[in-house]
C-alpha cells in the first residue's frame, strides 16, 4: 500500500461515490498514523495498482490489458488500446450501439459522471482495462488517484 497524506485528500470520498455507482476502484483504508509515539494525522492507505498481479486479486486471472493514463503501460496493453483508438476513428460517427460492441458504455458513463460530479480537475488518473478472460470482453474504466477532486473555480476546495 501507498500512504498518502489525508489533509485535503478527497480520494476516499470519490472512491466511495464511484463504488456506489458500481465502478471499480482501488482498495483503500483510512489510518491514524503515529511516528515515534507522536500523532502525524490521518492518512489513507491505498492499493498500488500494477498490471502484474492486480488481475489475480480483482479478476481471478492475469489475462487482461491495462492502459494506464499516467504511468507505465506495458507494450501488449498499449497495442490493444491503440487498436481500440483506431477502431473508434474508423467507426465515425460513433453511435452508442456501435461503441457498446467494444466498450462498457454504462461503466464509461459512470466513470465520467464521477469525474464531473466530484469536480475532478485532473481526471486522467486511472486506467482503462479489458479482461480478455470475460465471456464478452469490453473496455472499462477504473479510478485510483482522484486527489484533484472537489475544486471549484476561484477556490482551493469545495
Amino acid at each position: 500500500h501507498v500512504v498518502r497524506d489525508q489533509a485535503h485528500y478527497p480520494n476516499i470520498f470519490v472512491f466511495e461515490i464511484a463504488r456506489r455507482l458500481g465502478l471499480p476502484t482501488v482498495a483503500f483504508r483510512p489510518a491514524r498514523v503515529y511516528l515515534n509515539g507522536q500523532p502525524r494525522g490521518i492518512y489513507v492507505l491505498t492499493e498500488r495498482v500494477m498490471p502484474d498481479g492486480w488481475g489475480l486479486t480483482h479478476f481471478g486471472d492475469n489475462d487482461f490489458f491495462m492502459y494506464v493514463y499516467k504511468g507505465e503501460t506495458k507494450q501488449p496493453s498499449r497495442d490493444a488500446h491503440t487498436a481500440l483508438e483506431e477502431w473508434v476513428e474508423e467507426n465515425q460517427p460513433l453511435t452508442m450501439e456501435r461503441a457498446a460492441e467494444r466498450i462498457d458504455v454504462a461503466n464509461l458513463t459512470r466513470h465520467l459522471f464521477t469525474v464531473m460530479f466530484c469536480f475532478t480537475t485532473d481526471w486522467a488518473q486511472g486506467a482503462s482495462m479489458l479482461d480478455r478472460d470475460h465471456a464478452d470482453p469490453k473496455w472499462f474504466w477504473m479510478h485510483w488517484d482522484m486527489d484533484q477532486s472537489f475544486y471549484l473555480r476561484g477556490s482551493n476546495r469545495l
